[in-house]
């Protein structure tokens, strides 16, 4: 089943979806007191479609999607050593074709610690370009990572979950609301792909872990 138009999966479940139903997803037989198992049975094959789906353009969040810190209480990475790649995503960016034969892709980050003063912006830029090389295995294209370097309280343009830097990095690759995916691990990034209009799924569906919810400053 392909994606027609930008879907959230708690839109499909409000359509009455099952593949997107989460209690379907936790059950073993995908069935659950709202969705009759006629409909559930479809989840695998909308998820295998998501995973293979031919996007011209992929962006990813950085911190709970891509990164994860390795400083107890620290939600984002202040300095060279305090990040690591989250297992499993080399290997799933790995199963992508990249560049002009295939996608394109991008970042889109909140990095409110250098507005708040924890790191400078050129840290903040030289630790987001050392985790693409790792992830991807290249270095990132001119202009494929967006950073808000703002602090939360400032009310800037670009923060998610204002739309701004999807809008910036589709412009950039020349790539339509519908030949776009989003991938990120809180709700601020859902609603940032809606205000784009974009296609989203949350990082422990697209990489294939756990659910959980990290956070990002």
């Amino acid at each position: 089943m392909p994606l027609a138009a930008a879907v959230t999966l708690l839109e499909l479940c409000e359509r009455g979806d099952a593949r997107a139903c989460k209690n379907c997803r936790a059950s073993e037989n995908f069935t659950c007191a709202t969705h009759p198992p006629a409909a559930c049975v479809f989840y695998d094959s909308f998820f295998m479609t998501l995973h293979t789906q031919p996007f011209k353009l992929y962006v990813f969040d950085a911190d709970g999607t891509l990164r994860r810190s390795t400083v107890p209480g620290q939600p984002c990475p202040n300095k060279h050593g305090d990040w690591e790649l989250i297992p499993g995503v080399r290997e799933r960016l790995a199963e992508i074709t990249w560049g002009p034969e295939g996608a394109r892709f991008g970042v889109a980050t909140n990095q409110g610690g250098v507005g708040l003063g924890y790191l400078t912006y050129a840290t903040a830029s030289a630790l987001l370009v050392e985790m693409v090389v790792q992830a991807f295995g290249v270095a990132p294209p001119h202009g494929s990572i967006e950073i808000c370097p703002h602090a939360p309280h400032w009310n800037c343009s670009c923060r998610k979950p204002k739309p701004e830097m999807l809008l910036r990095l589709m412009r950039r690759f020349r790539a339509a609301p519908e030949e776009t995916l989003f991938v990120g691990d809180m709700e601020r990034d859902e609603e940032a792909a809606r205000r784009a209009g974009t296609h989203f799924t949350w990082a422990h569906d697209f990489f294939g872990w756990p659910e959980q919810t990290p956070s990002e400053t």
